[in-house]
């Protein structure tokens, strides 16, 4: 099952362990690197706002370096990641774009599909 909607207003965190809200999305059919695009694409957007996405790279590579459970998984993980952080991109282009950063995550949305051309 993938949420479909991962984001960080969908976790609460209590006692040292996360849960995750509103499955109003989820669907029992979709690839598992969906919901860690989505939340790769939040994080790096969120460090946008606060000046430099760029920043947000060594957070997405400890988290899918902790996520996944050995360097196979890993490396399969971060080869199709680009494409599910490029559909968290757009959707917050759609949904949440502020006009300090309007432009950025259609623009990075399309970097991550230019690194996918080239695979």
């Amino acid at each position: 099952m993938i949420h479909n909607d991962s984001t960080p207003v969908n976790f609460v965190f209590h006692k040292e362990r996360s849960y995750l809200l509103d499955f109003d999305l989820a669907s029992r059919h979709g690839h598992f690197a969906c919901d860690l695009g989505i939340l790769c694409a939040e994080l790096k957007y969120y460090f946008a706002r606060k000046g430099s996405s760029q920043k947000a790279e060594p957070y997405i590579h400890h988290f899918l370096r902790h996520y996944s459970k050995d360097e196979k998984e890993f490396r399969k993980i971060t080869k199709v990641i680009p494409f599910y952080m490029a559909y968290g991109l757009l959707r917050i282009a759609m949904f949440k774009s502020n006009t300090n950063c309007k432009d950025y995550p259609l623009r990075e949305a399309k970097n991550c599909l230019e690194i996918i051309k080239k695979i």
